[in-house]
């Protein structure tokens, strides 16, 4: 009958650790999950010319090169790549 007693015992224990790693485990997925994102419109040539900025102003300098185009220019560009 003590056997018994013993092995309720480490069922009760297997199954609540069983939980608490579930948790842990659900925990960390939804942590790991990423944000929603939030499209918004913007204007892409700011944000190219931060972009450009950005990278002008790092240290140590970074082996970038940018050159100005033409909306024409960039659209031909594009395609040619896509």
């Amino acid at each position: 009958m003590p056997a018994m007693t013993l092995r309720a015992r480490w069922l009760v224990f297997i199954s609540s650790e069983v939980d608490r790693t579930n948790s842990l485990v659900t925990r960390f997925l939804d942590f790991a999950r990423p944000l929603a994102i939030k499209l918004e419109k913007t204007d892409l040539a700011q944000v190219i010319d931060q972009a450009v900025s950005d990278i002008e102003k790092h240290s140590p300098p970074l082996d970038v090169r940018s050159t100005k185009t033409t909306p024409r220019r960039f659209r031909h560009s594009y395609w040619m790549v896509n």
